[in-house]
Formats: C-alpha cells, sequence, structure tokens
C-alpha cells in the first residue's frame, strides 16, 4: 500500500509541475516625462487594465499631461489592458 501511495504521489507531483508554464510578457511600457519618474503600486483594474502609483518630477512632457505642483509630486495613471495610457492625474503642493 505504502509503494502504491508512492507511486501516486510522484506521478502527480510530475503532472502538476509538466502543467507550469513561465508567464508570457503581453506588453512592455515605459512612461514618464523630462524628469524623474518611479512606481511605487500597481494594481489590476474591473475592465483588464491597471492604475500606476508613483511620483514625478516631471512638468507637462513625455507623457505627463499636468505640469507638476512642487517637487516630487504623486503621480497616477490608468493604462487599457494593452498598456495604452487613458489618463494621468497629479496630485501635489508647493513644497
Amino acid at each position: 500500500m505504502k509503494v502504491i501511495i508512492a507511486i501516486f504521489l510522484s506521478l502527480l507531483q510530475l503532472n502538476v509541475f509538466a502543467q507550469v508554464q513561465p508567464p508570457t510578457k503581453e506588453w512592455d511600457k515605459a512612461f514618464g516625462g523630462n524628469g524623474v519618474e518611479d512606481l511605487y503600486s500597481l494594481q489590476q483594474t474591473s475592465d483588464g487594465g491597471y492604475i500606476l502609483g508613483g511620483f514625478s518630477t516631471s512638468g507637462i512632457s513625455g507623457d505627463k499631461s499636468e505640469n507638476y505642483r512642487g517637487y516630487y509630486d504623486y503621480w497616477i495613471v490608468k493604462v487599457d489592458s494593452s498598456g495604452v495610457k487613458q489618463w494621468d492625474k497629479t496630485f501635489g503642493g508647493s513644497g
């Protein structure tokens, strides 16, 4: 009985490992302006896109549609499931 259980467990492990495949890259994008940007948070949204959160020191340039408010503003970017930017928003103060 122990031999049968050991063989079954071995076959089960082989089957599980055989089905695991590495993820494939769907797309690769860089977002930013003429300053420094850093991504701190990423979350998939209900529409299959992503919301990205981090900071930016850029004014209106590149992918930034709003001017900076101070130095190191919060910057939020929403992209669709293909990585195409839908909108962005800058939050910050004068300090």
